[in-house]
C-alpha cells in the first residue's frame, strides 16, 4: 500500500504514540506517517478504495487507534529522546481532520458497521466527536470508572450508552481470570458491587466459571450495541496476547490451548457454550 502510494507519505517519519501507561518515553511503531495534506486533496481517496475493499470482505469493521485519524504522533530520528510531535497541532484542526477522514470512510463503509478503538491516551472532545458521527467506541468494563468520584467506582454496564461496544478487555489488557488474580480484595469488592453481584460472590476466592458467567451476563444485558470478548474471557482461560510497551517472546504469539476440531467435540468446552448460548439468549443478543 505505501510503496504504491508514496506521494501519500511522508517516509522521513514515523508513527507512534506519546508517553503513556505502557511506556514513559512513547511508542515507536515504525509505521510511516501519513502526509495528510496528499490525502486530503485527493479527498482521502486511499482511505475510500481500503473502505470499499472492506466493505466486500467484512460485515464489521474497527478503526484501529482512531485519534490517529485526528492526530498523528510521529517520530522524526532514530534518537530516543526526540519527544515527537502530534499532526496536526491545533485542536481545532485535529477535530476538523479527524471528522473529514471519517466521513470519507462512511461514505463508502454502506450497511459496513464502523467501531472506533478510542482507548488509551485519547482528548474527551474525541470521544464527542464519534458521537457526533454515530460512531461507537469502546467500554472495557475495567477501565469504566468515575475516575473524579473519590473511590473511582466501576460503572455498571447498564449505564454504557446505546452507541457503544461493550467488552470485558482486549489483546492489550490481561484475561478477566489473571486481572482478578492480580487485583487485592478491594478492588474485586468494588467490581462486584457496582455490578450488584454483592452477596453472591466470595471475592476471596479465584474467579471460577459460575462468577465469571454472572459477570459476562451483566456486560450483556448492557444497551451497548454489539458485546464482543476475547475468547479468554469467554472461556475462563489465563493465557495473555500482548503487553503493550514490552519486547517479547509470548507477544502476539498466543494461540488456542486446543484445535478448533477438538473443541466441537470436547464435552467441557461443549457445556460451556451452552451457557453462552442461554446468556445471549437471555440478553436478546442470540
Amino acid at each position: 500500500m505505501v510503496w504504491a502510494h508514496q506521494e501519500s507519505y511522508d517516509l522521513t517519519r514515523t508513527v507512534g504514540t506519546p508517553p503513556d501507561a505502557f511506556s514513559e518515553t512513547g511508542q515507536r511503531w515504525g509505521l510511516p506517517m501519513p502526509n495528510w495534506a496528499a490525502m486530503r486533496a485527493d479527498g482521502f481517496e486511499i482511505w475510500r478504495s481500503r473502505t470499499r475493499h472492506a466493505r466486500t470482505l467484512y460485515d464489521l469493521v474497527r478503526i484501529d487507534h482512531v485519534v490517529g485519524l485526528y492526530r498523528t504522533f510521529s517520530f522524526g530520528s532514530a534518537d530516543l529522546t526526540e519527544k515527537g510531535k502530534f499532526t496536526p497541532e491545533a485542536e481545532g484542526e485535529q477535530r476538523a481532520q479527524g471528522e473529514a477522514v471519517i466521513r470519507a470512510i462512511k461514505d463508502e463503509a454502506g450497511d459496513m458497521q464502523l467501531i472506533a478503538e478510542d482507548l488509551g491516551t485519547v482528548p474527551p472532545w474525541v470521544r464527542k466527536s464519534l458521537t457526533a458521527l454515530s460512531i461507537p467506541g469502546y467500554k472495557v468494563m475495567q477501565w469504566e470508572r468515575d475516575w473524579n468520584a473519590p473511590d473511582q467506582p466501576f460503572i455498571n454496564p447498564a449505564q454504557y450508552p446505546e452507541l457503544s461496544l461493550a467488552t470485558t478487555g482486549t489483546h492489550d489488557t490481561e484475561a478477566l481470570t489473571l486481572w482478578w488474580r492480580e487485583q487485592p480484595i478491594e478492588e474485586r469488592a468494588q467490581l462486584v458491587k457496582a455490578l450488584r453481584l454483592d452477596g453472591r460472590v466470595n471475592v476471596r476466592a479465584p474467579l471460577g466459571m459460575p462468577v465469571l458467567n454472572e459477570i459476562l451476563r451483566t456486560l450483556y444485558a448492557a444497551p451497548s450495541i454489539i458485546t464482543v470478548l476475547p475468547i479468554q474471557d469467554l472461556f475462563g482461560w489465563c493465557a495473555r496476547i500482548n503487553l503493550p510497551g514490552s519486547v517479547s517472546e509470548s507477544n502476539w504469539t498466543y494461540r488456542l490451548p486446543i484445535p478448533l476440531e477438538r473443541m466441537a467435540t470436547s464435552h467441557a468446552i461443549q457445556s460451556l457454550a451452552r451457557d453462552l448460548k442461554e446468556i445471549a439468549i437471555g440478553s436478546s443478543r442470540f
